[in-house]
């Protein structure tokens, strides 16, 4: 069945529904009728939709047969799909309007205080990537996790390198008065790291406060527990000796 839905604006947008697990609304082989009428800010909505969310590259809207593929629906599309860089320029107004809305909903969480996770992982092309995570109760009282940043980290995974990009994250986002605690794994460099942050930005803290804000990953602990208990202390020797028995093995 096709049924209305509405826009932001109030206008109508037909929208297709049918059961999950069951075939869609079934379109005849040949159409008679023609789409007449197109809401550009739901088209644009839905066409940067798909492009962030399934990673399609921007320059997908330049190609012709992507083109005529849309004209084969409505022979007016080429006036209505932008090209490459103009699509760049809506994903980065709307990613400044998430932004700004994050921002708000982060202002005014209800418990007062904003806490933090970070953690480091290499990219398939070889970069240092750090995402940084906020944790809130937003003014529904519903708990929140949400990723703030997405940054390279360059030279060594030291407490103070990495101390340099969540001090940025933090104050981009406004969050110094609402600094709750850090919830990390259980290595010497997030340690360092936090202690670099909080001395930096509540500099009015004593040694023991900025301690009482480090948490430790209760994931990670158990995960460390659970080598431990099968592998022995170190575990990544206790590895390397079953590889290595593993690849003689197969020499025989």
């Amino acid at each position: 069945t096709w049924t209305p839905n509405t826009s932001t604006k109030g206008q109508p947008v037909f929208q297709a529904s049918h059961t999950p697990g069951t075939p869609g609304p079934r379109v005849p082989s040949k159409t008679s009728f023609l789409i007449t009428k197109i809401y550009h800010e739901a088209f644009q909505l839905a066409l940067l939709n798909w492009v962030i969310v399934c990673h399609i590259a921007l320059s997908v809207v330049d190609n012709f047969l992507f083109r005529a593929f849309l004209r084969s629906i409505n022979p007016i599309a080429d006036s209505i799909v932008p090209h490459k860089d103009t699509l760049a320029r809506w994903t980065l107004e709307r990613f400044r309007a998430r932004k700004m809305g994050l921002k708000t909903a982060l202002k005014n969480s209800k418990s007062g205080m904003v806490h933090f996770s970070f953690d480091l992982w290499t990219s398939p092309s070889h970069k240092a990537l750090m995402g940084v995570v906020c944790h809130y109760i937003d003014d529904q009282n519903k708990s929140r996790s949400t990723l703030l940043a997405i940054r390279e980290l360059t030279g060594a995974h030291t407490g103070e390198n990495q101390a340099a990009i969540v001090k940025s994250v933090i104050q981009e986002y406004d969050l110094v008065d609402k600094i709750g605690y850090f919830v990390l794994d259980n290595a010497a460099n997030n340690d360092e790291a936090v202690d670099i942050i909080l001395y930096d930005l509540c500099d009015n803290w004593s040694p023991a406060e900025r301690l009482s804000r480090r948490l430790r990953c209760l994931g990670h602990v158990l995960n460390l527990a659970a080598k431990a208990f099968l592998y022995g202390k170190d575990h990544e020797a206790f590895q390397l000796d079953h590889n290595t028995a593993r690849d003689t093995t197969d020499l025989v």
